[in-house]
């Protein structure tokens, strides 16, 4: 019929043959070869198109009906750009993940220094060394000066050190700090707010392309 039939497919008759073929190269006997009898060769084929217009639906053709013309899918069409991009938003959801997992472990590295510097028994601050003003300082300085945070931060820490002290301590932050030399076991004495004056030993790491 024009819908369609059982044809012979020439596709199943080569399969067949080849297969036939590839069994007496590996030392089939001839006589042992098995007779191909029925429609094995024979496959249902429909069109597509006679289908549509007749309105019967595919899902009812015979099991391995091959139908022609079928039209084909948005995927068959458009499948190297789909298929590129998945690749893109495979790539682009690594990089979000990759981000996030950094993210998150700045995030706890911030925590971590945070904490230490909170709760250090140890004076730990922050301080311009274009100004020398203290731009940061933890609890201890508190502690140890007595003086509040606000009395601190913002002010110059020359303004606290000893005048016998000041041109070795301006020295220091002149020739080596600000040369990004870390300064080890430099002594000065602080004046605290009772009046009275305390020798510190600082360990100074600037970081000069940031003036601090």
């Amino acid at each position: 019929g024009i819908v369609g039939g059982k044809i012979i497919s020439h596709y199943e008759q080569g399969s067949i043959a080849a297969g036939l073929a590839l069994d007496i190269i590996h030392g089939m006997d001839i006589r042992d070869m098995p007779v191909i009898e029925g429609d094995s060769a024979n496959r249902f084929t429909f069109d597509s198109l006679e289908l549509e217009r007749l309105g019967i639906d595919p899902r009812l053709l015979p099991q391995g009906s091959h139908v022609l013309n079928s039209p084909e899918s948005v995927f068959s069409q458009y499948k190297n750009e789909i298929l590129l991009l998945v690749a893109v938003f495979l790539v682009l959801l690594a990089c979000i993940i990759a981000l996030l997992i950094l993210s998150g472990k700045h995030k706890q590295a911030q925590s971590d220094l945070k904490r230490i510097f909170e709760v250090s028994v140890d004076m730990i601050c922050i301080a311009d060394i274009q100004t020398t003003h203290f731009l940061r300082v933890n609890p201890a300085f508190s502690e140890v000066l007595g003086y509040r945070e606000q009395e601190l931060v913002g002010h110059p820490f020359m303004d606290f050190i000893h005048p016998d002290d000041v041109e070795a301590t301006n020295r220091a932050v002149e020739d080596e700090l600000k040369a990004g030399k870390t300064v080890i076991n430099f002594e000065n004495r602080y004046r605290c707010k009772s009046g009275e004056y305390i020798w510190m030993n600082w360990v100074s790491h600037p970081i000069p392309e940031q003036g601090v």
